[in-house]
């Protein structure tokens, strides 16, 4: 996200140059960040989650036809983006999930030790 952001900095004159592409340009992200949050929340019905994507994508359109010129540099953007996550974050994730499951299978195998211990002194007890 961080390189589509700067992009945008950039670009914010072009694109907040006369009123009616100020409103769209709010309109839509207002839109999109509506869109996101229900779509992070999970709490769109299946058959509604696409015809609601197809109507706030028509309206985000129809409200950034300035950016629509520079379409292909904020692609760039965002594979640039993608791209960095994929080097700098998806990897350390992945190993810190790894390592989650590796601490969780310590955690039950001393678990397990414990009561075979348990069982063993209370076997030896019951000799003695």
């Amino acid at each position: 996200m961080l390189p589509l952001i700067i992009i945008l900095i950039i670009n914010w004159k072009a694109y907040t140059k006369t009123k009616q592409t100020t409103v769209g340009l709010t309109l839509s992200g207002g839109l999109y960040m509506v869109l996101l949050i229900i779509e992070m929340l999970k709490k769109m019905p299946a058959k509604v989650n696409l015809t609601l994507f197809d109507l706030f994508l028509c309206v985000i359109i129809y409200a950034v036809k300035p950016i629509i010129n520079d379409l292909l540099l904020f692609m760039a953007a965002i594979t640039l983006s993608r791209i960095l996550a994929w080097l700098f974050v998806d990897k350390r994730l992945a190993y810190m999930e790894e390592l989650k499951k590796a601490n969780l299978t310590a955690d039950v195998t001393v678990y397990k030790m414990e009561n075979i211990k348990d069982e063993i002194i209370d076997e030896l007890k019951g000799r003695i």
